[in-house]
């Protein structure tokens, strides 16, 4: 009686024995490889959240920046336009546009951040269970956290 780990080989003969160990190989290679894949996925929403998070910041900036100016404006009494860059242009426009177009940036990529987070859960969830199947021992003896893939939760620093 051999244990291979899905299930036990009591009362198998050599032949059966070969096709559960061929059967668990391929289970294990299936799991290693979709948690390869999520693994790969969950970093590159990660590198996302941050990349979005320094758009946030710089968006966060630029309107500070707009506040300060705004009394000087006010003084000269006219409506003062503004040069703007959105991607690769330059574009003349009055402040309070300037403002609305960056503050309703600001908002699409809030939610997008949210949208990624969301979706990262499952994928991490996913792997964890994935791991919990590949070593179901180690799980009920508390060997194996829950991170166990070493998953951390993005810090403040990893946004910066």
């Amino acid at each position: 009686t051999r244990n291979l780990g899905f299930f036990s080989t009591a009362g198998m003969d050599e032949a059966e024995m070969e096709k559960a160990a061929a059967e668990t190989l391929r289970i294990f290679e299936e799991s290693l490889r979709e948690s390869e894949m999520l693994g790969e996925a969950v970093i590159m929403d990660k590198q996302q959240i941050v990349d979005l998070d320094r758009k946030r910041h710089a968006n966060r900036e630029a309107l500070a920046e707009l506040k300060k100016i705004q009394p000087k404006i006010e003084e000269v009494g006219k409506q003062s336009k503004l040069w703007f860059c959105t991607g690769s242009m330059f574009i003349k426009l009055p402040q309070n546009a300037a403002t609305d177009v960056i503050r309703a940036d600001q908002k699409r990529l809030t939610e997008t951040v949210d949208e990624v987070q969301n979706a990262l859960k499952p994928k991490i969830q996913r792997i964890q269970e994935i791991e919990r199947i590949a070593n179901p021992k180690a799980h009920l003896k508390g060997e194996v956290s829950a991170d166990s893939f070493h998953i951390k939760p993005m810090t403040k620093s990893d946004l910066l």
